[in-house]
């Protein structure tokens, strides 16, 4: 019996050895993993080694978004939040019209003579090439009138995070194989807007990620990204200082000039003003002086050269 009791105890003194070694090794890796962590934070600790499921309601949003920007980062070697461009087109003042299919037929040496320097017409709605797109575009090189172009996204609309960034990825593949081939001298603008019907469920972070994903892509197939929004949606659905490219403003607040107007947004747009290339001051320009079948088109004052 007493030899049996010293067998007994050595191998509860062995056991209890293991034991502390485990404890301490694991509490070790713990430590390199995040030294923050306290020791007692076991929990902590198991979200640093092996990922966590358990984010709390009140940051669901932020943690999704977060988590799924790690996983877009790895998987497209992408960060979102890189130098910001560095805006050197020379400063300029001139008149730019952006066009779709609903302004119907265009005559480009009409507008020319009337005084437009360039043209940024639709190419893409979602994926579905604009259908007067070739029309305009071949015109516009006959008549050498600079054009650029433009992509009405709808990648955020009523989706997560996950799969605005998978259509998102499709939409821009959709648009790059319409403009290939075309002698686009101009911007190429993801135009972010929401149509009635449409929900957005994207938070700030998660929209402006994904727009300056959209825009390196462009900038990676070697034209100029501009984005394309109304002033209030930049301002609150957006965080507007991590915005990587040129801007394309619309207020229909027109001044006459190319002065910004004395209001709340008009003073944001002053602030901004060395990141806008372009204000869409009205959408209500006689199309037929234009040269334009359309009674009404969008009219945007230029800041910068539109050409490359």
């Amino acid at each position: 019996m007493k030899r049996e009791s010293l067998r007994r105890s050595g191998k509860s003194i062995v056991a209890i050895l293991l034991t502390t070694v485990f404890l301490w090794s694991f509490a070790s890796i713990g430590m390199v993993v995040s030294t923050a962590r306290s020791p007692l934070d076991v929990g902590g600790w198991m979200s640093d080694l092996f990922g966590s499921n358990g984010a709390s309601n009140d940051n669901n949003n932020n943690n999704n978004a977060a988590s799924a920007t790690k996983t877009t980062r790895r998987s497209n070697s992408y960060n979102p939040y890189q130098t910001k461009y560095n805006n050197t087109s020379p400063r300029h003042t001139g008149y730019i019209a952006d066009i779709s299919k609903h302004n119907g037929s265009v005559n480009f040496y009409t507008m020319k003579s009337a005084g437009v320097e360039g043209v940024m017409m639709r190419a893409a709605y979602g994926n579905k090439k604009d259908i007067r797109f070739d029309e305009y575009s071949t015109a516009a090189e006959q008549a050498r009138m600079p054009y650029g172009v433009y992509q009405f996204v709808t990648w955020h609309y009523d989706t997560q995070f996950d799969e605005a960034l998978r259509q998102c990825d499709t939409q821009i593949n959709t648009l790059l194989n319409i403009i290939r081939g075309k002698k686009i001298s101009g911007y190429v603008a993801l135009d972010l807007e929401l149509e009635n019907g449409a929900n957005l469920y994207l938070n700030k972070t998660e929209l402006t990620y994904i727009a300056n994903y959209y825009m390196n892509r462009v900038q990676a197939a070697g034209y100029r990204p501009i984005l394309y929004c109304s002033i209030s949606w930049l301002c609150n659905k957006m965080n507007q200082n991590d915005v990587q490219y040129p801007l394309w403003i619309a207020y229909y607040n027109d001044t006459g000039s190319f002065s910004f107007p004395d209001t709340t947004y008009g003073n944001r747009m002053r602030q901004m003003s060395g990141d806008i290339v372009m204000w869409q001051y009205t959408s209500k320009a006689n199309g037929p002086q234009f040269g334009v079948e359309s009674q009404y088109l969008d009219m945007n004052r230029a800041y910068r050269t539109f050409t490359k």
